[in-house]
């Protein structure tokens, strides 16, 4: 019988799915390695080895829990650029009250 935490990790591959680095800075053309090292809690150069040539040296595959925090981040993104302006402001304009 999977664990609480497995069911959870379930769902989020079911609802968001997995986004590799490389195809997160694609989509989002001006983000950095250093950009998706904090969103990851990772340094530059582990997002540079996650990116980098397969046949590198200290290549190696980005952790499932990166890849699914990218794909929840992007779809937010996503979200938050279909916003109308106008909502963002009153938001924004509520929080300083």
């Amino acid at each position: 019988m999977p664990t609480e935490d497995e069911f959870t990790q379930l769902f989020q591959d079911w609802f968001f799915g997995k986004m590799h680095p490389r195809e997160f800075s694609i989509i989002w053309g001006t983000i950095t390695y250093k950009d998706i090292g904090l969103l990851c809690g990772v340094s530059e150069t582990t997002v540079a080895r996650w990116t980098g040539s397969q046949s590198a040296k200290f290549h190696y595959a980005p952790p499932d829990r990166c890849q699914r925090l990218l794909a929840f981040i992007h779809c937010w993104l996503i979200i938050f650029e279909m916003t109308p302006a106008e909502l963002i402001s009153q938001f924004e304009q509520e929080l300083m009250q």
